[in-house]
């Protein structure tokens, strides 16, 4: 509801009492992010990843704050991870296909990206504007 926060003071107490649940610094995270603070959330990502290596939400979270700084090649690494970890991510598809498209040297993987973007999510807002681009490249 917005009230970010009460959700960070909230999951900021939870971690007092319990540091050891990576799904409470991935709800910081977010709850930092949606307050725009990049550094805040992007260590909080980290941590949550340290204690659940297999959370992909948080990776992928922490990879779209990468691309926000404009370090692709963090952002790329961590969403190759995430696709690894869970093949359907169709999100994760979707912003790799935004990095790969970016250059003329990574155009076939960037098909690749956004056609099993396609196959996963075919109906989600942005599918037209990538059947667009790939009709054009």
């Amino acid at each position: 509801q917005g009230k970010w926060d009460d959700a960070i003071y909230s999951y900021l107490r939870s971690l007092e009492n319990d540091d050891r649940l990576g799904t409470t610094f991935y709800n910081l995270g977010s709850a930092y992010a949606a307050r725009g603070e990049s550094e805040l959330a992007r260590d909080a990502y980290l941590r949550a990843l340290q204690l659940q290596p297999d959370l992909a939400s948080a990776r992928y979270n922490l990879a779209l704050l990468y691309l926000q700084a404009g370090e692709w090649s963090s952002a790329e690494a961590l969403l190759r991870e995430v696709v690894r970890q869970k093949p359907d991510y169709a999100a994760a598809h979707y912003s790799l296909g935004m990095i790969y498209a970016r250059t003329p040297a990574t155009i076939d993987q960037a098909r690749q990206s956004y056609r099993r973007y396609l196959q996963l999510a075919p109906n989600e807002p942005t599918a037209a504007v990538v059947r667009q681009w790939l009709a054009e490249h």
